[in-house]
């Protein structure tokens, strides 16, 4: 198993994974502290998370349930980033650990990443993983991000409103663009 696959088993959905994988850590850095500094959470856990699960009755089941869709969305959307970054973080260590080790490796996969991106730009994040699990493409990808050397930029960007005025932004679909 490699170590995409460790971090992202396919038995969970995962929100907007690919859209994440793409993002430098800085970027993820900021996504994440928006959605936990956002009125909306906070606001909502103190009116009804909070109350209702101090209320419950024993066997459990709130007296007044509050499910809320936003609610649950801004949750798995953090719980994803906070994942990506475990990931990214796994991965940069893995990456120093094989430049200690292994350089004449990095020149190669970098180059099988490029050449993919070439080929495809629209490519997502596990296809170009899954090109050869014997090699360590998650690291080096990882690094390619990080330095700049390959940016994912989106092809459109579309935001779409529903009945209550709610803005919900559609995360764009990317491509990969190689800089360097």
């Amino acid at each position: 198993m490699n170590i995409y696959e460790h971090f992202f088993h396919k038995e969970n959905d995962w929100k907007d994974l690919d859209f994440f994988l793409r993002k430098r850590m800085s970027e993820l850095v900021e996504l994440r502290n928006h959605l936990i500094l956002d009125s909306y959470i906070s606001e909502y856990e103190s009116k009804y998370v909070i109350p209702n699960m101090q209320t419950s009755n024993p066997e459990g089941v709130y007296d007044y349930p509050s499910a809320d869709y936003v609610y649950g969305c801004q949750l798995r959307e953090a719980m994803t980033i906070l994942k990506v970054m475990d990931y990214k973080s796994c991965c940069f260590a893995r990456y120093l650990n094989r430049l200690k080790e292994d350089e004449v490796k990095a020149p190669a996969i970098n180059s099988k990443v490029r050449e993919r991106i070439k080929r495809n730009p629209s490519s997502t994040y596990e296809e170009i993983v899954k090109l050869d699990e014997s090699l360590d493409i998650a690291t080096e990808i990882e690094h390619m991000i990080e330095v700049g050397e390959i940016v994912s930029e989106p092809k459109d960007k579309k935001t779409k409103s529903d009945k209550d005025n709610f803005v919900w932004m559609d995360y764009p679909k990317e491509r990969w663009r190689i800089m360097a």
